[in-house]
């Protein structure tokens, strides 16, 4: 006789996506709960609605936000995503009792610190439809800023707009925006002027990250992720046709950083778990937490991606 060591791989295979959980409370947008992140879903009106819609995504929850205010008739919407092959379809009337809330920021300070070289994001209460740049000031202390500025609305998170201007280090800039500068998608403004302060932080409380990294084929395609402390997402990129890459990351918060990558064998960008039935193991996934960066420092990690 012979002892022989087999090793078994368990692993759970990706759940069906579907809806655990929808709210209505709030009139002008549905809220869908999933047992999984519902990425990609598509949102089919069939003229159930007479206006567009702006939809978003936040961990396991679908936002649907609608501006038809006919509350007689019921309401069809088609929810699909080919590649996960769902397909459904939900029902529901307007809520008549309910009142839409006023457009409002999302969070509650208005006072913001970043770095000299990152946009400045707002976020709002509901989806932003129309902006007039030339209705915001901004003062960098006591002066008008003269200098050149851009606006827009994030594609997939619309209640949020990005202001893109050059900032100097240790320098303080007040935000203006009246009402007549933001129109959200039911049509409303803010109420009042909105006052902001932004901090431009000096670049020592910054440092820099240069990462190399090593693949150990060529011909497979690679899902990267680079996460903070809080597992938040600083960049996300795909890997094909190469063995290997060197990003930069310049003026990050000093703190710990991680990589994630996936083994993306099928090409579809994102994890897939194992398949019984089709005789699929897991893909695989690497990670590595790299050494810590350190205020006004410059961080060169090495990585060799191994699974």
């Amino acid at each position: 006789t012979s002892n022989i060591n087999l090793a078994f791989q368990i692993f759970e295979e990706d759940p069906r996506i579907q809806i655990i959980d929808q709210e209505f409370r709030q009139k002008g947008v549905i809220k869908l709960i999933y047992n999984v992140s519902p990425k990609e879903i598509n949102v089919d009106l069939k003229n159930a609605f007479d206006f567009p819609i702006a939809t978003e995504t936040i961990l396991d929850t679908l936002f649907i936000w609608y501006t038809d205010t006919v509350t007689t008739r019921d309401r069809e919407i088609y929810l699909s995503n080919p590649k996960e092959n769902y397909l459904d379809t939900l029902s529901f009337k307007i809520p008549n009792k309910i009142k839409t809330q006023s457009l409002k920021l999302a969070e509650k300070s208005k006072t913001i610190s970043l770095s000299p070289k990152d946009s400045l994001e707002i976020t709002f209460n509901h989806p932003i439809q129309i902006i007039d740049i030339d209705q915001i000031t901004i003062k960098e202390d006591s002066v008008v800023f003269q200098g050149d500025k851009s606006i827009r609305i994030l594609k997939n998170q619309p209640r949020s707009i990005i202001i893109d201007f050059k900032k100097v280090a240790e320098k303080n800039y007040y935000f203006e925006i009246p009402p007549a500068a933001l129109t959200d998608v039911f049509g409303q403004s803010i109420k009042d002027t909105l006052n902001l302060t932004v901090k431009s932080l000096p670049l020592s409380e910054f440092g820099n990250l240069k990462l190399s990294l090593s693949f150990p084929d060529s011909s497979i395609q690679y899902v990267v992720d680079i996460m903070d402390s809080k597992k938040q997402n600083i960049d996300h990129f795909i890997v094909s046709n190469t063995s290997s890459i060197q990003k930069e990351y310049n003026t990050l918060a000093a703190g710990k950083y991680s990589i994630e990558i996936i083994e993306d064998t099928n090409a579809n960008g994102r994890k897939d778990s194992g398949n019984y039935d089709q005789k699929r193991q897991p893909e695989r996934v690497f990670t590595k937490e790299l050494e810590e960066l350190r205020k006004n420092w410059d961080l060169e990690a090495e990585v060799l991606i191994q699974f």
